[in-house]
């Protein structure tokens, strides 16, 4: 009797407080947008209320990009770093100390990290190509063109935002485009959902796949979805190991730099075949890249600190 009625407390308790967890997104989100929509008339001379389509100018405009990057950026103030450091606080946990933003990864920890990047890089392109290639029964083709339209505005917009004429311009997409989404992509996802769902599930393997999954599902690009699955696991599990959320930030962040640099520098146009955005490692390396990425994860389990309480249970 007991039992169930510990079982009934815990299921109540993961269901009130992850609700809780989806208001306080919902809520910064809605917030911040109004907010930031608001401050781009007087900031850029946009007047988005008088003119709801004025922010698809993007690729023809450079004011009514700059304004993007910019609502972006306030953007994900509220709908990551505010419910990441406030949400530990509605379970009655410190932030600081239950999003790990406190503890120090190890050397070795960074090198494995960096190296998992690099190595997964087959393994990732081929998940994209496999990704892309996934096609529907006859029955599904208007949703299927639907999804495709949806995949063909975000690479549009994702375009638009990597492209930068002078270095000044390339910065500005480090911190735009890399960076702020690795720090609160990262706060948000492994910080608070993970160590939320390692505390409720007592098992860090189903909350680094519960969480990659969420993390996936979040960007909204079906086609998209099987490579950042394996990125989101990768990053998790560097989380958990490594005891330090700023190794999986600066993994993050690698992720994206080496996408913008390739944007950046053109790479896409040159003569070598493996840079180009078509191209697909052949099977051999692909597996290799597989196990080796796997056999890097487990030398990071060797190498994990003892774990540290971060919640009172």
């Amino acid at each position: 009797m007991r039992e169930n009625v510990s079982l009934q407390s815990q299921i109540l308790f993961f269901i009130s407080r992850f609700l809780i967890f989806i208001g306080m997104v919902v809520f910064f989100y809605s917030t911040f947008s109004v907010f930031g929509i608001l401050l781009l008339k007087p900031l850029f001379g946009i007047d988005v209320m008088g003119d709801l389509t004025i922010l698809t100018n993007f690729t023809t405009d450079p004011k009514v990009l700059n304004a993007t990057k910019f609502l972006q950026v306030f953007m994900s103030i509220g709908i990551f770093i505010i419910p990441a450091w406030f949400f530990p606080k509605a379970i009655q946990q410190d932030s600081a100390k239950f999003l790990k933003v406190t503890s120090i990864f190890s050397i070795k920890d960074l090198l494995l990290g960096v190296s998992l990047m690099i190595i997964s890089t087959p393994l990732i392109a081929w998940l994209i190509y496999a990704n892309e290639s996934i096609t529907f029964p006859t029955s599904m083709a208007e949703l299927e063109h639907k999804l495709r339209l949806a995949e063909t505005s975000a690479a549009q917009l994702t375009t638009a935002f990597v492209k930068a004429d002078s270095f000044y311009g390339f910065l500005l997409n480090v911190f735009v485009v890399a960076l702020i989404p690795a720090l609160c992509e990262e706060l948000l996802f492994r910080g608070t959902l993970q160590q939320f769902f390692v505390m409720c599930f007592k098992n860090k393997h189903v909350a680094v796949w519960t969480t990659a999954v969420l993390f996936s599902a979040f960007h909204m690009q079906f086609f998209g979805f099987l490579p950042r699955l394996a990125l989101g696991v990768f990053l998790g599990y560097m989380f958990v190991y490594s005891g330090s959320l700023w190794l999986s930030v600066i993994a993050h962040f690698i992720n994206n730099l080496i996408a913008l640099l390739a944007s950046y520098y053109k790479w896409n146009e040159g003569s070598i075949d493996f840079l180009k955005e078509d191209f697909v490692f052949p099977v051999y390396i692909n597996v290799l890249s597989f196990i080796l990425c796997i056999g890097i994860v487990y030398l990071m389990h060797k190498n994990q600190k003892k774990e540290e309480v971060f919640y009172e249970g």
